[in-house]
């Protein structure tokens, strides 16, 4: 791919997920927002389809839209596994740039747990934490809280 192809897709990705942030200030703005970065995802991931932070944006759209309106934590989860597989094989050498990793892990580790599947959202965690043992979204948060869910089933 060519450079500009690259920044293409991450001005789209980036221009989406502002519009996710309005989204969040005023939840009526879903309603035109929404097919607008359906769009800019869309054309992001063709611009450019190992943008791993195209996919990230994408599983967190799915993840917080409700399902009568097309969200998925399954879907989302499927797009956050594409986003940690690409970043898993980035190259920030070869200008390919890592941030958002962390977010892709623990956004997935969310998606897991929303799908009941405790055993591998821990892992996911855990995986984070291995990474980066100091990320406290991970680490004070989400971890504690499904050590909780898991104590409670037993």
């Amino acid at each position: 791919l060519s450079g500009a192809g690259v920044w293409t897709s991450e001005g789209k990705t980036l221009l989406a997920a502002v519009d996710m942030m309005k989204i969040a200030k005023s939840p009526m703005s879903a309603v035109s927002l929404s097919p607008k970065i359906t769009q800019l995802l869309a054309e992001a991931q063709k611009a450019d389809p190992m943008n791993p932070r195209a996919f990230l944006i994408g599983g967190i759209m799915k993840f917080n839209t409700p399902a009568a309106f097309g969200g998925s934590h399954k879907e989302a989860a499927g797009d956050f596994r594409k986003a940690v597989s690409i970043f898993e094989k980035s190259d920030p050498v070869n200008n390919k740039p890592t941030w958002g990793y962390l977010d892709a892990l623990a956004w997935l580790g969310r998606s897991l747990e929303e799908l009941d599947d405790f055993d591998s959202a821990k892992y996911i965690y855990q995986k984070a934490l291995s990474v980066e043992p100091d990320f406290g979204w991970v680490k004070y948060r989400l971890l504690p809280a499904l050590e909780k869910k898991i104590e409670a089933k037993k």
